[in-house]
């Protein structure tokens, strides 16, 4: 019996537990705004936290839709611009295809060779990228997802607002949202020593090891807790009435800039995005609709198909 199958007739309880036996796990369904909560393993929590990998990605786009909606940056900009170095003059593709992955930008830079692939992005610095971008031809405008292609949006960001990209995610997305626990865990400070990341296992159960980032930090360095996803996935529509200027912010995100495409989001028929985060041992799924205030956020910190349960409760809520 597939897992749709279990799903239709059974539990939902009972089929979330039985996917996720043995693997610390933390689910919300949001339907009609109202959210309901689903924890396996021992002291997971709604405030308990996991790495969610490239759901960074739309965390950074963010970032990059405020510039937008400001006149700080054009869509059509070719990021040579954005750079402002000569030997950088090749990079002619847009900003909105960085943001897309379709600026032809590989899925990692060349010169990438983890030393240690327990923890392959910790050393990996600006300097390296730098390098990597002298060399690297871009503009394919076919598809081609790319973690370097965030590390060079969030090295823009960084260059634009003068700042780190923790410090700049945090004043522009998690405090004006209410992440509070919502971090950057990278190698460059001492902070992620302080991060106390549900445990995590790999396909043979061992433990595995926190990630850290560097200059790939925009590709997958966020921490975060299912309290801190809901708080960022119900921005979409709970400040209509009481924040407007910060709703029409959070809705800018969600334009549509191709098919494919929002703001760092996946977009899955009409008026509903996605993305999804994998790291060493972590694995994350956010799908939502706003107009219907419907989503469903998986965290898990383990081997499991979360994008494949995520999409089987979230097409449920209309049929229930």
């Amino acid at each position: 019996m597939s897992v749709s199958d279990k799903y239709v007739n059974g539990n939902t309880e009972q089929i979330l537990a039985e996917h996720f036996k043995g693997i610390n796990a933390a689910i919300a369904i949001i339907a009609d705004g109202q959210p309901r909560h689903y924890f396996f393993g021992d002291k997971v929590n709604e405030h308990a936290l996991f790495e969610v990998g490239s759901l960074t990605k739309p965390m950074v786009a963010t970032v990059a839709s405020d510039l937008v909606q400001s006149h700080q940056w054009l869509l059509s900009e070719p990021i040579a611009k954005l750079l402002e170095d000569k030997t950088f003059t090749h990079h002619q593709y847009s900003l909105q295809q960085l943001i897309t992955h379709t600026s032809g930008l590989p899925r990692l830079p060349s010169n990438f060779s983890p030393a240690d692939m327990n923890n392959p992005y910790a050393t990996y610095d600006t300097n390296q990228l730098l390098v990597a971008l002298k060399a690297t031809v871009g503009d394919s405008k076919a598809f081609e997802y790319s973690n370097y292609g965030y590390a060079v949006l969030a090295y823009l960001l960084t260059k634009q607002l003068d700042g780190t990209l923790d410090t700049i995610l945090n004043e522009r997305l998690f405090k004006p949202l209410g992440m509070n626990n919502t971090v950057m865990a990278l190698s460059t400070d001492n902070k992620h020593e302080e991060i106390n990341l549900v445990g995590a296992q790999d396909y043979y159960g061992e433990r595995v090891q926190p990630w850290q980032f560097d200059s790939l930090a925009g590709a997958g360095a966020a921490v975060s807790s299912l309290h801190d996803m809901q708080q960022w996935v119900s921005s979409y529509w709970r400040f209509e009435q009481s924040n407007p200027l910060l709703h029409q912010k959070m809705s800018a995100t969600l334009t549509p800039l191709n098919e494919q495409m929002s703001y760092g989001w996946m977009r899955q028929f009409e008026h509903t995005y996605w993305h999804n985060g994998q790291t060493g041992g972590y694995a994350s799924m956010v799908i939502f609709n706003p107009n219907k205030q419907q989503a469903v956020i998986v965290l898990a910190a383990g081997v499991a198909n979360v994008t494949q349960i995520g999409m089987l409760l979230f097409n449920q809520l209309d049929k229930q």
